[in-house]
């Protein structure tokens, strides 16, 4: 369809070409291009590895994977986390709802996997210091106990040497992130 344009001349206006529709025009373009659209082939992308091609393959290393597949989960632990039963789900009608349950029962079981998994890497409940029969806990030094605990707890321990304007106060965030350390005397 011909437009004028402000200054008079006259531009055909063409209808968007959508990638899947093949060319009327194919030979034409070729033959102004000189022939180098019909030598190109058409790009394809390499088709990904899927997860079950890759376990039997080796590392570069040589090494093969010692544990393949995902980890093991406790039931115990899968118990602790189930949310319910699963729900009857119909024939033939409400096939949308069908799906919904569907993934609504996917999600949750991904979510219940997820939270057992997680509950392992969780630290433990709070303890406390017990001694000996004879032995005073007062006598156990700070090391001692960072020595003897996790590594996570271990890295928390730091060591203060308050020799001045002594007595001091500590008080600790709600979340014991942290730490507030004052003196009256100052």
């Amino acid at each position: 369809m011909p437009l004028k344009a402000a200054n008079r001349v006259l531009v055909t206006q063409q209808p968007p070409a959508r990638y899947w529709q093949e060319e009327t025009d194919g030979e034409k373009k070729g033959a102004e291009d000189g022939g180098r659209a019909a030598e190109e082939e058409p790009r394809t992308q390499k088709p990904k590895q899927e997860e079950h091609q890759r376990d039997g393959k080796r590392f570069i290393s040589g090494k093969s994977d010692p544990f393949p597949g995902p980890a093991p989960i406790p039931e115990d632990r899968l118990q602790k986390f189930k949310r319910k039963e699963k729900t009857k789900k119909h024939r033939r009608q409400h096939y949308k709802l069908r799906d919904i349950i569907t993934r609504s029962e996917e999600a949750s079981e991904m979510a219940q996997k997820q939270a057992a998994r997680f509950d392992i890497l969780l630290p433990e409940d709070a303890g406390f210091l017990e001694g000996d029969e004879e032995e005073d806990t007062y006598t156990i030094s700070q090391e001692d106990i960072a020595d003897a605990v996790d590594i996570t707890s271990g890295a928390k321990y730091f060591n203060l040497k308050l020799s001045q304007f002594g007595p001091y106060r500590v008080d600790y965030s709600k979340t014991g992130r942290c730490m507030l350390q004052h003196s009256p005397q100052l």
